[in-house]
C-alpha cells in the first residue's frame, strides 16, 4: 500500500498543472489533527493498537487556476485515489480574485488508498 502511495505521488508530480506535492502519512495526519497535547494523550490510547483510520493523503498546489479543470480529470485517470477534496464552493466564489492569490493558497487534497 505505501508503494502504491508513492507511485500516485510520482505521477501526480508530473502532471503540468502541478507546482507542488506534499505526501502526508496516516502518522502525520493524526498529529495535524490532534495538535493539542490533551489530545495527543487521547490519540495514544485511541491509537494504542496501532491501527489508524486516517488514509494516506497527497496535498498539491496547482500553477493556475485555469489548471484545475485539467488537473481533476487527470486526477480521475489515477487508480489509487479515492476520492479529492478542493474547497470547490469556495474556488468558485472567489474565482475573480487574482491569479496570485489563488495559486499561493489553493491546495488540492487527494486522499490516497491503504
Amino acid at each position: 500500500p505505501k508503494d502504491s502511495v508513492i507511485a500516485a505521488k510520482l505521477q501526480i508530480t508530473s502532471f503540468d498543472e502541478v507546482a507542488q506535492v506534499e505526501l502526508i502519512t496516516p502518522e502525520q495526519a493524526a498529529n495535524e489533527l490532534f495538535s493539542d497535547p490533551e489530545d495527543r494523550k487521547l490519540l495514544q490510547v485511541g491509537l494504542a493498537d496501532g491501527s489508524n483510520p486516517l488514509p494516506s493523503t497527497i496535498r498539491m498546489r496547482i500553477r493556475s487556476t485555469n489548471d484545475l479543470d485539467e488537473l481533476l480529470k487527470k486526477l480521475k485517470g489515477v487508480h489509487q485515489i479515492d476520492s479529492v477534496s478542493y474547497g470547490e464552493e469556495a474556488f468558485r466564489r472567489f474565482q475573480g480574485l487574482t491569479e496570485l492569490i489563488w495559486v499561493g493558497s489553493l491546495i488540492v487534497i487527494v486522499l490516497s488508498r491503504h
